[in-house]
């Protein structure tokens, strides 16, 4: 439940009235703030953050929220800024304290910090309330950069060459931040190429009708060459990512796309626009902003890409260049590891991120941490037209089968035996647990030899006792004590107790290999996917599929030909996981990503809703169909 807010009536009329999607929205505009402020490399202080997150919950209106955030920082600025005198008028752009100019008065970094964190989130949050402008030029891209700092800074709106300050670093690269150890003249480009960058925007826009209607390859091709313009001649005195980011969220969301800067990281960033910086006359030097652009605007590349650069397992890699596999591109590297629904793969100067999908099972089952893996971003052809793929058992190690055998309940109990004859007889429960070692490691290699073994062993022990240890108790001049009786007397229990601990393990372990052979049976199966005229009824309401099936023998037909199959196909496990919906258990089984589990899922239920009905209204036996297929 929605927590309540003292002084402060919410606009709606329960905690439950928000809507879900309303929700996501939230969540999708806040995580674009943040990943605004990580793109300029600045923070939010935690009032800040956890204003946003109320307000992502449900908590706040977009009104409740703007009030919310400027009380949260008159607090800050009350206590932090002085009055400074120089201003716009007088042509600064840093004041005496080495930090930029603002209309606040701030003298403090971190409070200059905190404002600019707090106006750009307010700015960004407001603007998704907004609609689109119809038509996109470099002159909205002022406007984005005035609403996101103008009620901090009187530059902001304004490229850097219609400006006029006394101080020469106008023309340097700076960051907002006041950190103006960065600055880098011979970086910076002078304004006609400001000017003629901007222009080439605007061309660019217009010649391709603001990117509407464009391929996926095509759009991501024209962003990364109007980034790179921007990129290179920086036109602003700071905010300059920032703004990009935005502008070229809301021109995507205009066309149909959606970009999420968030899973690109601090290092690709840098070394894209690096790249970009040759641009002209080298087509090559945009293709690394090419790849960044088809990657955060593809829905699933996105997703692959959040469970490695948002899973704190991965540490360090901001520091890292993570893109998703290009089609047909063939990777060879290193496997680090894998997610729900992606493997990580380390090439010389990236980390490449595919999906599962794009392996075989057999292959995901046998990749250990560190091996060499090659592999092609395109789904197998086999996968195609199936839904569930089959799965080539890997045959276990001896390692494997006598560590099962080991867990299995009917050995431990077993064992429990031979440890109390053992104490009984030579009060010390662990004194042949070397010699059940061997028994445990011979039954992976030979049953008779094992027998034979436990039954040598047995009546070595039974002819001499003495001479594996002293036996517990006391036994003077001819007089034994209890223990001494109860030990000679247990002998023959123990002897009995390590030939059946053999046989047990025997039994275990032919037990573990049946099952594998039963398992190895049902993987190397695989399902179809329906046809597309079964799949079409799935879409129609309930009574209008079955009506369908009713009065169609060669659909009926599929549907008991296809459940047949899906019986056959899963184990009992997977089909509990399929009945509970439980994708990341019959994922892992199955060995199919995540995402394909959903697929599985999705389909199969409606199906066997479809078939039970339908059985019953022709009072069809599943077993006299499954003999009817199987006689064919």
């Amino acid at each position: 439940m929605f927590k309540s807010k003292k002084k402060i009536i919410s606009n709606y009329e329960t905690d439950y009235a928000i809507p879900q999607c309303l929700i996501q929205k939230r969540r999708e505009v806040v995580n674009s703030v943040i990943s605004a402020h990580m793109i300029e490399g600045y923070t939010f202080n935690s009032k800040t953050l956890g204003i946003l997150e109320e307000y992502v919950n449900g908590d706040y209106s977009l009104q409740q929220l703007n009030t919310q955030l400027d009380n949260s920082m008159k607090k800050l600025i009350k206590v932090k800024a002085q009055k400074e005198h120089s201003s716009y008028s007088e042509k600064k752009l840093i004041n005496k304290y080495g930090i930029l100019v603002n209309k606040c008065g701030i003298t403090d970094t971190v409070a200059l910090r905190d404002k600019i964190a707090h106006d750009v989130a307010k700015a960004i949050v407001n603007l998704s309330y907004e609609k689109v402008p119809e038509q996109f030029d470099t002159s909205y891209l002022k406007r984005l950069h005035k609403s996101l700092f103008g009620n901090i800074f009187d530059w902001a709106g304004k490229t850097r060459d219609e400006l006029e300050f006394s101080d020469s670093r106008i023309n340097a690269k700076l960051s907002l931040m006041g950190e103006l150890s960065s600055i880098n003249n011979d970086e910076i480009q002078d304004s006609e190429e400001i000017q003629e960058s901007l222009q080439k925007i605007d061309n660019i826009l217009f010649e391709k009708n603001n990117l509407r209607g464009l391929s996926s390859e095509e759009f991501a091709h024209n962003v990364a060459r109007m980034f790179s313009f921007l990129n290179y001649v920086c036109p602003f005195v700071g905010g300059n990512e920032c703004t990009q980011k935005v502008f070229f969220e809301q021109l995507a969301n205009a066309v149909g796309y959606k970009l999420d800067f968030s899973v690109v990281t601090e290092e690709r960033m840098k070394f894209v626009s690096h790249a970009s910086e040759t641009l002209e006359g080298d087509i090559d030097a945009l293709t690394p902003m090419e790849h960044l652009f088809e990657d955060i605007s593809d829905p699933n590349k996105v997703c692959m890409l959040k469970e490695f650069v948002s899973n704190n397992k991965y540490k360090g890699v901001e520091k890292q260049i993570i893109v998703a596999a290009r089609k047909d591109v063939v990777y060879n590297g290193i496997y680090r590891g894998r997610s729900s629904n992606s493997v990580l793969v380390e090439i010389p100067d990236r980390c490449v991120v595919c999906h599962k999908d794009c392996f075989m099972p057999e292959e995901l089952q046998a990749l250990k941490l560190g091996d060499t893996v090659a592999f092609k971003a395109v789904i197998p052809k086999v996968f195609e037209d199936v839904l569930i793929p089959k799965r080539v058992c890997v045959p276990l190690t001896r390692e494997e089968i006598a560590e099962k055998v080991k867990k299995d309940f009917s050995v431990q109990r077993s064992w429990k035996d031979v440890e109390y004859y053992s104490k009984l007889v030579y009060n010390n429960s662990a004194i042949f647990k070397k010699d059940i070692e061997l028994i445990d490691k011979f039954s992976c290699f030979d049953k008779a030899l094992t027998r034979q073994f436990a039954k040598q062993f047995a009546e070595k022990f039974m002819e001499s006792p003495q001479s594996i240890s002293r036996l517990a108790g006391f036994a003077v001049l001819g007089m034994k004590d209890l223990k001494r009786k109860e030990a000679e007397a247990s002998c023959a229990e123990l002897s009995d107790a390590i030939v059946r601990y053999a046989d047990i393990v025997i039994s275990a372990r032919d037990g573990i290999l049946e099952q594998q052979k039963i398992q190895s049976s049902i993987s190397s199966r695989s399902v179809k996917m329906p046809s597309k005229e079964m799949q079409d009824i799935l879409n129609l309401p309930e009574d209008t599929r079955k009506e369908m099936l009713e009065v169609s023998p060669s659909l009926r037909q599929e549907c008991f030909d296809f459940m047949h199959g899906i019986m056959c196909r899963l184990s009992l496990n997977e089909y509990k996981a399929l009945d509970d919906n439980n994708y990341a258990e019959l994922a892992e089984s199955l060995g199919v990503s995540e995402s394909k589990a959903k697929q599985i899922i999705t389909i199969v239920q409606p199906i066997e809703k479809l078939y039970l009905d339908v059985q019953k209204t022709f009072s069809v036996n599943l077993s006299e169909n499954t003999a009817i297929v199987q006689a064919n």
